[in-house]
């Protein structure tokens, strides 16, 4: 996947309509795509199944087609076709991605640094992440990025020196919630290393686990693969590829940065996808057919 235009290329690809299959791998910007479906090798049947769901998810984008905020649908894998459907338009990725480029790095307390705190004291809902954190409290703090609902501020904590009573009054409160991957490890390491105790936290592994019943242990970016179906390669680029992260070496490359500033915002959309489009989901219905109560008569 691309990391500035959003094309992903593909190989082995068979158009199921026309039962052609491409020899060269096909490089396919979102704009252009109006379904993919993931279908493994295991017969015929399979094949067919999958022929009927794109046939019914092209019905569904024809009569979306004369929308100019059209939706590019991501599928799931075979035993999955009808769980976690992202829909993404065309502003979300845009939005994205201009916010990756845009992220806030922070080194001192200066006027950057309070304005980050007020943009994130006022929200409701705000990602976390910690790097490294694998090792919870065995590892010293090098950075920590807060994604909200239109910035990414990432702190770097070895040039500030620790997390300032101002900023780990934010990480004590009950709002904005927290949401983190694998909350253990972050309270550990907080508490530990920084003397601050992480509250209301939204832990985007737990609320996996409820919605799929799968307990199986996920990396944040395995969760966001399996659930907003984002490939693994979408947090690679060439330059972190060749040059593997060393959280404690100055300066951090702005390739590194940019990496930390997109699994922040994707545990954001991480949570509130799972928190509406699961979570939720029959409250929401509910609520559109009491609205109806009186329209419908």
């Amino acid at each position: 996947m691309h990391p500035t235009y959003f094309r992903i290329e593909l190989d082995n690809v068979c158009d199921i309509k026309t039962s052609f299959n491409y020899d060269s791998a096909q490089a396919l910007a979102y704009n252009d795509i109006i379904d993919v479906k993931f279908v493994s090798n295991k017969g015929d049947k399979n094949v067919d199944r999958t022929k009927k769901a794109t046939n019914l998810s092209n019905q569904h984008e024809i009569s979306e087609r004369n929308n100019s905020n059209k939706e590019v649908v991501n599928a799931g894998t075979d035993n999955r076709e009808n769980t976690f459907l992202l829909h993404l338009s065309n502003f979300e990725l845009n939005k994205l991605q201009t916010q990756v480029k845009d992220f806030v790095y922070i080194v001192q307390t200066d006027q950057k640094y309070h304005n980050a705190l007020a943009d994130i004291t006022n929200q409701s809902l705000i990602a976390l992440i910690i790097e490294p954190v694998e090792s919870c409290r065995n590892n010293k703090t090098s950075v920590i990025a807060i994604a909200t609902a239109t910035n990414v501020y990432i702190f770097d904590i070895l040039y500030l020196g620790k997390v300032y009573p101002d900023f780990g009054r934010i990480l004590e409160a009950k709002y904005p919630r927290k949401v983190v991957h694998n909350s253990h490890k972050i309270v550990d390491h907080l508490q530990h290393r920084q003397n601050v105790n992480l509250s209301g936290i939204f832990d985007t592994f737990v609320a996996y686990c409820l919605v799929s019943d799968d307990k199986t242990h996920r990396s944040l970016e395995e969760t966001i693969q399996d659930t907003l179906n984002m490939p693994l390669t979408y947090f690679e680029t060439e330059e972190t590829k060749s040059n593997p992260f060393t959280p404690y070496k100055r300066p951090l490359t702005n390739a590194w940065l940019s990496l930390i500033a997109k699994k922040a915002l994707l545990q954001l959309k991480l949570a509130e996808y799972i928190l509406h489009k699961r979570m939720l989901k029959n409250f929401y219905h509910h609520c559109e057919q009491i609205s109806n109560t009186y329209v419908d008569k």
